[in-house]
């Protein structure tokens, strides 16, 4: 005998937004843009909240749901400014003020000034040219060669007493053994 489906008052809730987080991608563009209203903001985090207060699934789905519609809101203002850049075509949804013309004598426009860095004082080439001076190279002198050979220690006993000083390990612990 198969088990019956328990439908209780949360996994109706579940199922529910579950369904939503599905369609958030079939909304329209005005749904989703009043997510920009800081009243809505706070009622869509209360409602994390009190999904969370009455179930911790829910409040795990509610947040899901929640973080789709700003997810599915910013992909859809991404793809706009990216058709509007693209296309040179303005929004279709706001309306445009119209252009005042030309700039007439009296109103004053300030000439652009075009950065050029080889103008600058700052400014370093790193390509060669005639101020660069020669390219030639002289072998330094022997005596100029402050290299000698470090002595070495020999390994073993030799090297103990100089990282140990004066006593070797195995003295000391025999030293401090009980007799």
């Amino acid at each position: 005998m198969a088990a019956a489906l328990k439908l209780t008052k949360n996994s109706i809730a579940i199922a529910i937004v579950g369904f939503l987080f599905l369609i958030i991608p079939y909304a329209p563009n005005g749904l989703l843009l009043i997510s920009d209203n800081l009243i809505v903001r706070a009622l869509l985090i209360a409602a994390c909240v009190g999904a969370l207060y009455i179930d911790m699934l829910l409040g795990i789905f509610m947040f899901l749901y929640v973080a789709r519609i700003f997810l599915e809101r910013n992909n859809r203002k991404l793809l706009e400014a990216k058709a509007v850049i693209n296309n040179n075509s303005p929004r279709l949804d706001v309306v445009l003020p119209e252009s005042g013309g030309e700039i007439a004598n009296t109103e004053a426009h300030v000439d652009r000034v075009v950065y050029s860095p080889e103008e600058s004082e700052d400014y370093v080439s790193y390509l060669s040219n005639d101020d660069m001076g020669d390219s030639s190279f002289s072998p330094v002198d022997a005596s100029i060669d402050g290299k000698k050979v470090l002595p070495v220690t020999v390994e073993g006993t030799a090297a103990s007493s100089t990282v140990f000083g004066d006593t070797h390990p195995t003295d000391e612990i025999s030293n401090n053994a009980a007799p």
